[in-house]
């Protein structure tokens, strides 16, 4: 795996900078890393299912389908975002800026969206707990294989992106918004 997770937003303020900014930098750091960084997991899952055939040894049967299906779930998740959310949250924002009331989504419409995002982090928690759990907190095992030290360095960096993603999202883009 050749890519590495993105480096920390520690030198950017989230609580001042604009709120198009931070939607801008979810979805070219976070949300990319994701949809770049989700197949190649898959795929090396794949190969080392297929390194070990009916051996079973690495602790990790059936990662490959738990990524497949993580990967589903996080694709519907970052067009919702995308495509209803982010576009709802720029026009809030220029609303709000230029005075106007709420002309788009409501807010109440704004705010269950939020809401149903918040439910599926906590989904996503659950994932990254479980990974953590299936590889003994990304301990990469003296026997391990080149993919299999891959696999587990490219779960460790899905996770440390994923809690940033989580916490730019959760702790100041949705508290922004729901306070305009």
């Amino acid at each position: 795996m050749a890519a590495i997770g993105p480096a920390p937003d520690a030198e950017v303020d989230w609580n001042t900078a604009p709120i198009p900014d931070l939607l801008d930098h979810l979805v070219s750091t976070h949300h990319d890393f994701l949809r770049s960084q989700l197949p190649l997991l898959i795929e090396l899952a794949a190969s080392l299912e297929r390194l070990q055939g009916a051996r079973r040894t690495s602790g990790l049967e059936g990662l490959r389908q738990i990524l497949e299906a993580y990967q589903a779930d996080v694709q519907s998740h970052l067009e919702t975002e995308e495509l209803l959310l982010f576009p709802a949250i720029r026009l809030k924002v220029r609303d709000h800026e230029a005075g106007i009331e709420d002309r788009s989504i409501s807010t109440g419409g704004l705010a269950q969206t939020i809401a149903r995002m918040d439910y599926e982090h906590e989904a996503t928690g659950a994932v990254l707990q479980l990974f953590r759990e299936m590889t003994n907190g990304f301990t990469v095992p003296d026997s391990a294989c080149a993919t299999h030290r891959a696999l587990i360095q490219g779960l460790r960096r899905l996770n440390d992106d994923s809690i940033e993603h989580l916490r730019l999202e959760n702790d100041f883009l949705f508290p922004r918004v729901l306070a305009l």
